[in-house]
C-alpha cells in the first residue's frame, strides 16, 4: 500500500484517532496533578447555575464544569479535564466532518492536519485555555450545522443550527465577531440564501432563542459585567506604545497584526511551501467550492469588523486568544480551497509529528518549568488549616492560588458551588518573596483587607519547594476579624516546618 493509499484509509478513521489522542493527553494531564492551572482555577466556587458569571462569560462552561463534578463525585482535575478535551475532540473532528462533506475524507484528514500548525490549537488550548476552546467548537459546530443545512435543508438540520449558534454563543460572547459576518456572507450570497430561506429554517431561530434567551436577557441588564473583560483591550503593551494616537487604537492595530501572523502564520507559510512543491513536481491542486469561498469571505470580514472596533474604539492590545473565533474555520478553508496533492505524503506525517510532540512539550513543562501542577499546595495549606481551625474566607491576589488552597484544605467551594461567604472572619494570603525571608515579614496587602477588619493573629511564613525541584514558593498569611466582632478562636500560635 503507498503513502497515498495510506493517507485515504486514514481519513476515513480519523476520528477514532482524535478521540484516542485526547484521551492520552486527558490522562497525561490527571496524572500531573489534582490541582488546577490558571483557566482551570476560575471555576472552583463559581459552579452554581447562574446567568451572569464574573470576568464577562457566558454560563455554559461553568454549568458543564458542575455537571463533569457531579459525574465524578466532585473531582476538579477529572472533571476540568473532561470537559477542555471533549471540547477540544469534537472541534477536531467537526472540522474534518465538513472538509469531508465538501470533498472527502482525505480532505478531511488534510484539514486536520492544518490544524497541527496553529499554535492556539494544538498547543495552547492542550494545557490551558477554557472559554477559547469552547468558542472554537462553537465555531466549528455552527460551520459544520450550516453545511448540512444547505446540502440536506430538513427540519433536524435547522434545529442543529439553532442548537449549534446557541452553543457558541453561550461560549464566549466573541463568537459574534464570527456570526454576524456569516449571516452576512449568507445573505449576500445567492446559492446560500435560496437554500436556506424556508419556513422550516425558523426552526433555527426558535432554537437559538430558546436557548440563548435568558442569558441574553440577563447579559444586557448586566452591561457592566458582560462588557467587564474587555477592560484587557485598553491596557497598552509597552513594546507598541510608539504606535499610539489620539483617540485612536492604531497601536490596537499592530498588536492586532501580530496577533493573527502568531495565530496563522505556520500554517500559512507551511501551505505556501507545500503547493510551491506542487507545482515543481506535478501541479498544483485546484478546486471551487461555494462554501470554502464563503469562509473566507466570513475571516475577512470578521477581521475587518474587529479591525475597525480596536482603531475606532482606541484599543491598545490584542492576544491571540481573542481571535480564535474569527480564525477557527481557517483549518477547512486551507484544506478545501488551498488543496494539497503529492505534498499532501509530507504535511500529513509533520501534523502527527507536531501533534505526538505536545505530549512531549506538557511532559517537559510540568517536569521542569514552574507550573501550578508543581506547586505544593498541600504543604502549603497545611499551617493554615492549623491556624484557622474551621473554614474561613481565603482572600489572596491570585485566584489559582484562592482555588488550589481551597481544594487543599477541603473548605467549602471544594464541594460545593460557592466559596465560604464573607462574614466575621477571614485569611489574608500573599505571595512572599524567598530574599526576604530573614527579614521581618511584610504586612498583609492592604487592598486584600477587607473595610473594618483587623488583624486577629501574628504573621506566618511558610517555604517550600515546588514538586520537581526548579525553584521554590514563599506565601505569607495572616487572620483578620471584623473589627468589633467576638473572636471565634483564640489566636493561634501554630507553626510548620519551614514556617516563621
Amino acid at each position: 500500500m503507498n503513502l497515498t493509499e495510506t493517507l485515504n484509509r486514514w481519513g476515513q478513521t480519523t476520528p477514532l484517532f482524535i478521540v484516542g489522542y485526547f484521551v492520552a493527553l486527558g490522562f497525561l494531564r490527571l496524572n500531573f496533578s489534582p490541582f488546577l492551572e490558571v483557566d482551570e482555577a476560575q471555576f472552583v466556587g463559581n459552579v452554581d447555575f447562574r446567568l451572569i458569571y464574573e470576568n464577562s462569560h457566558p454560563p455554559l462552561y461553568n454549568w458543564l464544569v458542575r455537571m463533569g463534578l457531579e459525574l465524578t463525585g466532585w473531582n476538579w482535575a477529572e472533571s476540568v479535564t473532561l470537559v477542555k478535551f471533549s471540547m477540544l475532540a469534537a472541534y477536531y473532528i467537526l472540522v474534518w466532518k465538513v472538509a469531508r462533506r465538501l470533498v472527502d475524507e482525505r480532505t478531511g484528514l488534510i484539514a486536520v492536519a492544518a490544524a497541527a500548525f496553529l499554535p492556539q490549537v494544538v498547543w495552547m488550548s492542550s494545557h490551558t485555555l477554557a472559554h477559547s476552546v469552547m468558542v472554537m467548537t462553537g465555531v466549528a459546530a455552527t460551520t459544520h450545522a450550516l453545511l448540512r443545512a444547505l446540502q440536506e435543508p430538513s427540519p433536524k438540520a435547522f434545529i442543529w443550527l439553532g442548537a449549534a449558534a446557541a452553543f457558541g454563543t453561550l461560549a464566549k460572547y466573541n463568537f459574534f465577531l464570527f456570526a454576524i459576518p456569516l449571516a452576512v456572507v449568507v445573505a449576500t450570497t445567492p446559492e446560500m440564501r435560496g437554500l436556506l430561506f424556508r419556513r422550516d429554517a425558523m426552526l433555527a431561530v426558535a432554537v437559538y432563542l430558546l436557548l440563548t434567551g435568558p442569558s441574553l436577557v440577563a447579559a444586557v441588564a448586566e452591561l457592566g459585567a458582560t462588557t467587564e473583560r474587555m477592560s484587557k483591550l485598553y491596557r497598552p503593551d509597552a513594546d507598541i506604545t510608539w504606535f499610539d494616537l489620539p483617540y485612536l487604537g492604531v497601536d490596537g492595530l499592530v498588536s492586532m497584526v501580530g496577533a493573527m501572523m502568531a495565530w496563522i502564520g505556520p500554517v500559512v507559510i507551511v501551505w505556501l511551501i507545500a503547493r510551491a512543491v506542487d507545482a515543481r513536481i506535478g501541479g498544483v491542486a485546484t478546486t471551487e467550492n461555494i462554501f470554502a469561498d464563503a469562509l473566507g469571505k466570513v475571516m475577512l470580514y470578521a477581521l475587518a469588523l474587529f479591525a475597525v472596533m480596536v482603531l475606532l474604539a482606541d484599543m491598545h492590545r490584542v492576544h491571540e486568544r481573542y481571535l480564535t473565533p474569527l480564525l477557527a474555520v481557517i483549518p477547512i478553508y486551507m484544506a478545501v480551497a488551498w488543496p494539497l496533492s503529492r505534498s499532501a505524503r509530507v504535511v500529513a506525517p509533520l501534523a502527527a509529528m507536531l501533534l505526538g510532540g505536545v505530549f512531549i512539550g506538557y511532559w517537559a513543562m510540568v517536569s521542569y518549568g514552574q507550573h501550578r501542577y508543581v506547586y505544593p499546595y498541600n504543604y502549603i495549606a497545611s499551617p493554615m488549616r492549623r491556624t484557622a481551625q474551621e473554614p474561613v474566607p481565603i482572600i489572596t491576589h491570585r485566584h489559582d492560588d484562592k482555588a488550589n488552597l481551597i481544594l487543599a484544605l477541603g473548605w467549602p467551594g471544594a464541594r460545593s458551588p460557592h466559596f465560604q461567604p464573607l462574614e466575621n472572619r477571614a485569611l489574608i494570603v500573599w505571595r512572599g518573596s524567598s530574599s526576604g525571608l530573614n527579614s521581618e515579614p511584610v504586612d498583609a496587602p492592604v487592598e486584600l483587607i477587607p473595610t473594618g477588619f483587623g488583624p486577629a493573629d501574628k504573621i506566618y511564613t511558610v517555604r517550600a519547594p515546588l514538586l520537581n525541584n526548579s525553584g521554590e514558593r514563599v506565601y505569607r498569611f495572616q487572620m483578620f476579624e471584623r473589627v468589633g466582632s467576638p473572636a471565634s478562636t483564640e489566636t493561634s500560635s501554630a507553626t510548620s516546618p519551614g514556617s516563621e
